[in-house]
């Protein structure tokens, strides 16, 4: 549960490393990943590591008759990882809505901050969302049902697109969403952020705030998000909703202003004996739904009509 960076040179190190076995995942750009297991002792251990580098090249093209033919190299579960930085330059105004971009990746809207994930065109139980380790099922039941989840208390999302039944449970048919907790912050190192954004579109107003650090062995990790938004504008006076021409007062859809306030915390402890990391979560959202809206609207036009 450590993590460093190598400097120009490539030189890194760890201090303050118990006696034991180590298992050590080595990233960098355009290399192979590689890891090694280690063991120490009361005495310094030095490393010397050497990746080797990727080189990408266009597999063949090959066209056959044959469609039951396939190569057993090929494999129907993909994996893509999404960061914090990507999440932020989509700036969806939910989480799937900022998951849109990727491939094979879609969302079933409903309202204005309801979305469900879509992974291959499957949806609802299909689809496993597991939120640092704890399965989330509040997008799985009804329509007006979305994902739970801040999507700026998020650092890094892991993307299943295929089928991943045998690791992760008969319900991920489709595909599995793993947010992943972020690596493990340096003793005394401590970060803050706060974040506004604002929607032309329906006057959305929105804050996030939030605060990390570590002190000796107690880490703690919070965030607050609050956003309030009004009806969304549209350049029309009507609207046609089965079969009928139903107007739309002043620009504004009925029903689809809303707000949102959203905290989670974290406490952690490390020791010798291990670790321990307790997190409390609040998700609070109150939108409007537009269909319900245009259904009594429907039905006022109905009576009016019949009068």
């Amino acid at each position: 549960h450590k993590g460093t960076y190598t400097d120009e040179q490539g030189l890194f190190h760890f201090s303050d490393l118990e006696s034991g076995h180590y298992h050590l995942h080595i990233f960098s750009a355009n290399y192979e990943a590689a890891t090694i297991d280690t063991n120490i002792q009361d005495q310094d251990i030095f490393l010397t590591i050497q990746l080797n580098p990727i080189i990408n090249e266009l597999d063949g093209v090959i066209i056959e008759t044959n469609p039951f033919k396939t190569d057993q190299k090929e494999s129907s579960l993909q994996i893509q990882v999404v960061n914090k930085k990507e999440l932020e330059k989509n700036g969806g105004t939910t989480l799937m809505n900022s998951l849109e971009k990727v491939e094979g990746v879609s969302t079933i809207n409903q309202g204005v901050g309801t979305s469900k994930p879509v992974i291959r065109g499957m949806s609802g139980n299909r689809i496993i969302v597991n939120d640092l380790g704890i399965k989330q099922e509040g997008q799985q039941w009804g329509m007006d049902h979305g994902l739970e989840i801040d999507q700026y208390n998020i650092e890094n999302i892991q993307i299943l697109k295929g089928a991943a039944s045998l690791m992760y449970g008969s319900d991920a048919m489709a595909g599995v969403l793993n947010i992943t907790p972020e690596i493990h912050l340096d003793t005394h190192s401590y970060f803050h952020d706060v974040h506004t954004f604002y929607r032309s579109n329906n006057e959305t107003t929105g804050l996030t705030a939030g605060s990390k650090g570590r002190a000796e062995d107690v880490s703690y990790k919070f965030r607050v998000t609050t956003s309030q938004y009004q009806d969304y504008k549209v350049p029309a006076n009507s609207y046609n909703y089965l079969g009928y021409e139903l107007p739309i007062y002043n620009q504004r859809l009925k029903n689809t202003a809303g707000q949102e306030f959203h905290v989670n915390g974290t406490v952690g402890l490390k020791k010798k004996w291990g670790y321990q990391y307790i997190t409390v979560s609040n998700y609070y959202q109150k939108i409007g739904v537009l269909h319900n809206s245009l259904c009594k609207s429907y039905l006022n036009y109905e009576k009016t009509l019949l009068t």
